[in-house]
């Protein structure tokens, strides 16, 4: 899975995931041709690192994450009126 972010002033404005890491490249890319106004991207590294694109304060960041897994059973609740499934 992989999350494209947008981060501006240190605070995530925008946030989406994929799990292919192509739409989340052709994502970053439209992102960053938006914000900046650039034309051509540079090539996304499909590696264990984050990508990051960065201009006066805003960042574009392509990142891998895990998926999100199971819940515990010990970690379901009403308390409070919420319930986490």
């Amino acid at each position: 899975m992989y999350l494209v972010l947008l981060v501006q002033h240190n605070r995530v404005n925008v946030v989406k995931a994929f799990n292919d890491f192509n739409e989340a490249a052709c994502f970053a890319d439209d992102m960053v041709m938006d914000l900046f106004g650039v034309r051509r991207v540079g090539t996304w590294q499909n590696d264990s690192y984050r990508n990051v694109y960065e201009v006066n304060g805003k960042a574009v960041l392509l990142e891998p994450c895990y998926a999100p897994g199971e819940v515990d059973e010990s970690f379901k609740s009403n308390k409070y009126g919420v319930n986490l499934i």
